[in-house]
């Protein structure tokens, strides 16, 4: 009877298109059958159940968390040049690096992983008091700006954010976004709606973005249709597709270093380091480990009190300049990694501490110790560079023709 009544109700659950990760699912099944030989349901098999039904997960047909109404997210690329200008009012960029490099917590990648070790934070849409510090203020105004006219849950729904300050000639290897935690404990590979880039520098490698999706990472062949290369900006601030690939190669280094800069941004540079700020939407899903700063200490500044927010809230987007790829082309190889953007500079970790040891890192890069990829793409960079010493754009999206990228896995 009981099982039954199990199988009921999973007709219904499917019906419905509620989405149950693997893992959990093959658990959930192992402890109905227990349970019936049983007779009863042991206390311990009801908590495993109750833990299944809070991960469940409403998942569309893109493989993102649902979103019931309110206005449609836009997940196309778009740029803000000039969403944190220098010299705007009450802005202070020397403060905000500094807690930036206060909370980087990551390391980087040791030799044969693939995932580098590194802790997210947590800011909630739906907070009973404003953000405390200016970072966490930044990273619920970030929410706001490209989720705030949806309807989500609050409770559920927020910014997963992080800080990369690393040395200018340091890689942040190819990867996609995801919940670490959530496929630790199900194998369930869960992306953001949307991720988010926010420079401090100028400094450093481009953010190259990729649209392709991991759904299709286990297939032998691979090739993106487009490739938008961001130079990094002193706070500029990029969005894109939560689902995509994305790196920063610092063999595209010299693409940052010929921008022409106003003497405002020259002065404002922080030589020699790239600083950015990273923030995950989530909308529904709160990933698994991520939780709010532990500012007990004070480390952080404390936040301006809704002034950040409204710079942030008047931001105008821009659309990237339009190249397309074939004749005169670079070629590059570069290994594609199963980590997040946080770990592949050195460790900045407070001095006397232990570097943050994330066990679901620790998990994934033993998983994927036997499997090596490589990703392979062709860029027109003849006339990368002629446009970005001419200034002419800060983001270039390249029309890809077939062969020009590739994902393998040797």
């Amino acid at each position: 009877m009981q099982r039954a009544l199990r199988r009921a109700a999973a007709e219904e659950a499917e019906r419905e298109s509620k989405t149950v990760p693997p893992a959990k699912r093959r658990r959930q099944e192992a402890e109905a059958e227990e349970d019936e030989d049983e007779g009863e349901e042991s206390e311990e098999g009801s908590d495993a159940e109750t833990s299944e039904e809070e991960l469940e997960l409403n998942v569309d047909e893109d493989g993102r968390v649902a979103i019931f109404g309110g206005e449609a997210l836009d997940y196309c690329f778009r740029s803000y040049p000039e969403l944190l200008a220098p010299g705007a009012a009450g802005l202070d960029f020397v403060t905000l690096r500094k807690d930036c490099e206060t909370a980087f917590t990551s390391r980087a990648a040791k030799k044969g992983e693939q995932y580098s070790s590194g802790e997210t934070f947590w800011v909630p849409a739906g907070g009973s008091e404003p953000p405390a510090t200016l970072l966490e203020e930044l990273a619920l105004a970030i929410f706001q700006l490209h989720a705030g006219k949806s309807e989500f849950d609050p409770e559920k729904s927020g910014a997963e954010w992080w800080t990369l300050v690393v040395d200018e000639g340091d890689d942040v290897g190819w990867h996609w976004d995801r919940d670490y935690g959530l496929e630790a404990d199900t194998d369930f590979k869960l992306h953001p709606h949307m991720s988010t880039v926010t420079y401090l520098s100028r400094a450093g490698a481009p953010t190259v973005m990729l649209d392709i999706c991991e759904a299709a990472r286990d297939e032998e062949l691979v090739e993106a249709s487009h490739a938008i290369v961001s130079l990094p900006r002193i706070g500029k601030h990029v969005v894109f597709d939560g689902r995509w690939l994305h790196g920063a190669p610092s063999e595209l280094s010299d693409l940052s270093s010929l921008q022409k800069l106003p003497e405002a941004e020259m002065f404002a540079s922080c030589a020699g380091k790239r600083c950015t700020f990273l923030v995950n939407i989530w909308v529904n899903h709160h990933p698994v480990g991520s939780a709010p700063y532990p500012n007990e200490a004070g480390k952080l500044s404390p936040s301006s009190r809704g002034a950040l927010s409204k710079l942030v809230a008047a931001g105008s987007p821009s659309l990237p300049a339009d190249l397309k790829s074939g004749g005169g082309e670079e070629s590059f190889t570069w290994p594609l990694k199963d980590g997040d953007e946080e770990g592949y500079g050195e460790d900045s970790s407070d001095a006397g501490e232990e570097p943050y040891d994330n066990p679901s890192v620790a998990e994934a890069n033993a998983r994927d110790a036997e499997g090596k990829r490589q990703f392979c793409l062709s860029l027109p960079m003849k006339e990368l560079r002629e446009m970005a010493g001419a200034g002419k754009a800060d983001a270039f999206d390249v029309k890809l023709v077939s062969g020009s990228s590739k994902v393998r896995i040797l």
